[in-house]
């Protein structure tokens, strides 16, 4: 019976570990690419926050002199990338699709929207303004001329410019650019290549320790239970290894 129960709980605890992910999480499947319109900047800065306002008015006079330096000065000051060109910039406002749920938002959404002057093998950079006033880059991509796939988890003013063009043969080099993390949220690193492909690694747990035990930056869920739960399974097993070898 007590090697029954044994080899039990141990199958359990071999499931839950190899189950269990820490700090990480499959990359989102999408169902679908929504397709967004847009709408007035102008009419969207005069109903917006206050830091967005601030934040709109500081990025008219980064880039008032109209010319391409001025353009890749603001992006590499909002990613830290210095980028080869920033033709066709343009800020604009992408508008929620009306059948958009709040639910496929919150996991992060592909949405293609207009942006003129870009080319199917154009190399881009998407920047997305939060309702904080801070600037976001987000994973985007050309899908064909004057057209931009981007991920979504919310909308607001969006940046966009063409930084080169995709060759045919193309190998990945990337820059990389630290995010510090705050009291609230996680600290992270930008790798960015200068075809557009960007990913997020080393993660660094907010300054606040009830913060960092509470959500995971890539899944945003509580993963305390299932490790509660596995330390639990595990010291079972071993309080019924320890009978053993007293009872023997």
């Amino acid at each position: 019976m007590k090697k029954k129960l044994l080899t039990a709980v141990l199958s359990m605890v071999l499931c839950l570990g190899s189950a269990m992910t820490v700090m990480a999480a499959p990359s989102p499947t999408y169902q679908n690419t929504y397709q967004a319109t847009t709408g007035s900047v102008e009419d969207y800065v005069a109903t917006a926050s206050s830091e967005v306002k601030a934040a709109y008015d500081s990025y008219k006079a980064a880039v008032a002199s109209g010319d391409e330096q001025a353009y890749k000065s603001f992006i590499k000051a909002q990613t830290g990338v210095d980028v080869a060109q920033a033709s066709a910039s343009n800020v604009i406002d992408v508008v929620r699709p009306a059948n958009l749920t709040d639910a496929a938002l919150a996991n992060g959404v592909l949405v293609t929207f207009d942006a003129p002057g870009i080319h199917g093998n154009s190399q881009v950079i998407v920047l997305h303004l939060k309702n904080d006033g801070t600037w976001e880059q987000l994973l985007a991509s050309a899908a064909g001329d004057g057209k931009i796939t981007a991920t979504f988890t919310s909308f607001s003013l969006v940046f966009y410019a063409e930084v080169g063009t995709i060759a045919s043969e193309h190998y990945h080099q990337y820059s990389q650019f630290t995010t510090a993390p705050t009291a609230t949220t996680w600290g992270y690193t930008t790798y960015y290549c200068e075809c557009g492909d960007t990913y997020y690694d080393n993660y660094v747990a907010p300054t606040s320790q009830s913060a960092a035990a509470v959500t995971s930056p890539k899944t945003a869920e509580n993963n305390m239970p299932i490790v509660a739960l596995f330390a639990a399974a595990a010291a079972v097993g071993a309080a019924t290894c320890v009978r053993r070898k007293v009872n023997a």
